[in-house]
């Protein structure tokens, strides 16, 4: 019986299902216990997105033969769009005059 929960706990599929699932319920909390007063309720849609895609990616990553160059673009797209929709679009003092 030992044997077998080592082997199925030392397996890389159950770490990244078991890393996704506590990444998916603490996200689905936060959202839940977010009132309509908080500083981040205007990012909801974002946070929720980043909740769904981030565990996903971490399983493919981890159980599938994607390279790992793929799975660092992803996130870099990831990272890019939350970062650049925070900047609300404002047009820099470098490319107002080109």
């Amino acid at each position: 019986m030992t044997d077998a929960l080592t082997t199925l706990f030392s397996s890389t599929t159950t770490s990244a299902l078991g890393v996704a699932a506590l990444i998916v319920f603490a996200g689905v909390n936060i959202l839940k216990n977010m009132g309509p007063d908080s500083p981040l309720s205007e990012h909801v849609l974002q946070f929720a997105g980043l909740v769904i895609i981030v565990p996903a990616l971490i399983v493919i990553a981890l159980v599938t033969d994607v390279p790992p160059d793929a799975v660092i673009g992803v996130f870099g797209v990831i990272v890019g769009y939350f970062f650049g929709a925070g900047s609300g679009g404002r047009v820099s003092k470098h490319s107002e005059g080109q």
